[in-house]
């Protein structure tokens, strides 16, 4: 039976449904359904009774519930709806007219914890459903949520444990029994409002809506409630595609890492083969020829984080360590990931220009180690030296100290030293021969 008062025409407030608001409901069912619903029931009085370590003798006249959501504020909730863990409008959560319904509020509770309730909830947003966590371990790594299973580690996350049972040992009817007492109040009345009729509006009048012109009080609140209504789904829609996006961008950010490391390996292959380079890869050795300056600047960064952007991914915005949502890496992870891929790439361009000086300097110099260089087309040696920008700039770049501070491995670190010294070398010996006139012609 569902709890509407015949007498006059009710409707859902849906801005009662507070974060961390406990929604235990039955909706009518018939068929299938109806049998799947006395399964689910009966089931959880026979778990309960059975479990180990913790037994639960139930009450003969406990109502019964098949489902539990939390709510997560402005009207949302969030439940695992047995296939996902999804968030939605309360209404389109829950057909009040055709469900039994009761809606718990932990009276006392301040705002900021409802808050960190409600997000530890929305962490799991678009994980899958899986109630086989109640029968065994919970594996390491698992992100799979059942409805009661959320609520109770919405509850932890947010330092309120509900009960001393592991989150995946938590049935709604467990749920519903700690909900029968202090703090806990049943608010489920004030979820439910009286419909402004035509018979109130020949009381209340018209009221002037700047836009909409004089509207009856019915219809004023009739299309209040269906601008609420819209909002909210474009909110659920909003947080939905927050997590998409964040999802996107960590895959952005892998295929990134995966690009930077190919191009590493591909660029020591043409280093120990400069005779295999064609123009695509003689192009790209102009580009960093041409920005060698701000190249060698990078050597003297404090820190390599300068390189990156702080966003919501690599950024510890709460101070928990964890992840926005579930089963992703941390931020501290995330930018570990970054920094790696900037130390990659990095130490790639510095490759890059080596090989393209190198490739200058072994048409004017017989010594043994430019002997891999002397095939490279003259037309791209041509390109490499064109591309270089006056080499003025080197005097700045004279007894500086140590280099490349910022690679904590130390035998890294050399790697790149050596690097920048070859670099710096050869540049000065082209500035050399640039000033004798020695290249000033085509190779």
């Amino acid at each position: 039976m569902s709890q509407l008062d015949d007498k006059h025409e009710v409707k859902f407030d849906i801005m009662s449904v507070r974060a961390g608001d406990i929604i235990f409901v039955l909706p009518d069912s018939t068929g299938l359904g109806k049998l799947k619903q006395l399964v689910n029931i009966h089931g959880q009085r026979l778990l309960a009774k059975i479990r180990t370590p913790v037994q639960t003798e139930l009450k003969t006249g406990i109502q019964r519930y098949s489902h539990v959501m939390l709510g997560v504020g402005d009207g949302l909730i969030i439940h695992a709806n047995g296939k996902i863990v999804a968030l939605e409008v309360v209404t389109d959560a829950l057909n009040f007219k055709a469900t039994q319904y009761k809606i718990y509020r932990h009276v006392g509770v301040s705002g900021d914890a409802t808050t960190k309730i409600a997000k530890a909830g929305m962490r799991y947003l678009q994980q899958k459903y899986s109630f086989g966590t109640y029968f065994g371990k919970l594996r390491e790594g698992d992100t799979t949520q059942f409805c009661s299973r959320l609520v109770a580690h919405a509850y932890r996350s947010a330092g309120m444990p509900l009960c001393e049972m592991p989150d995946n040992s938590v049935l709604p009817l467990d749920l519903y029994m700690l909900c029968q007492s202090a703090p806990w109040k049943d608010i489920t009345a004030d979820s439910i409002i009286q419909v402004i009729s035509p018979e109130h509006d020949k009381i209340l009048g018209t009221i002037d809506v700047p836009g909409d012109g004089s509207l009856s009080m019915s219809t004023f609140f009739h299309t209040t409630d269906q601008k609420v209504l819209k909002s909210l789904k474009l909110q659920k829609e909003y947080h939905e595609l927050i997590q998409k996006n964040h999802r996107d961008n960590l895959h952005t950010q892998a295929l990134l890492a995966q690009f930077c490391a190919a191009e590493f390996t591909l660029t020591k292959q043409f280093r120990t083969a400069p005779q295999l380079i064609d123009d695509e890869y003689s192009e790209k050795i102009v580009r960093i020829l041409n920005q060698i300056e701000p190249l060698l600047d990078l050597a003297w960064l404090a820190n390599i984080d300068s390189l990156i952007e702080h966003t919501i991914l690599n950024t510890d915005t709460d101070g928990t360590g964890s992840s926005a949502y579930a089963g992703l890496p941390t931020p501290a992870a995330i930018l570990e990931l970054q920094i790696t891929r900037e130390t990659v790439r990095t130490l790639t361009y510095l490759i890059i220009a080596e090989t393209g000086l190198s490739s200058i300097l072994a048409n004017k110099f017989p010594h043994d180690k430019f002997e891999d260089f002397r095939n490279v087309k003259s037309e791209y040696i041509n390109k490499f030296l064109a591309a270089l920008p006056d080499l003025t700039m080197l005097s700045k770049y004279e007894d500086l100290g140590d280099p490349f501070a910022w690679v904590f491995n130390s035998e890294t670190r050399k790697s790149y030293q050596k690097l920048y010294k070859n670099i710096i070398t050869s540049l000065k010996l082209i500035n050399m021969l640039i000033s004798t006139g020695k290249t000033v012609d085509s190779v």
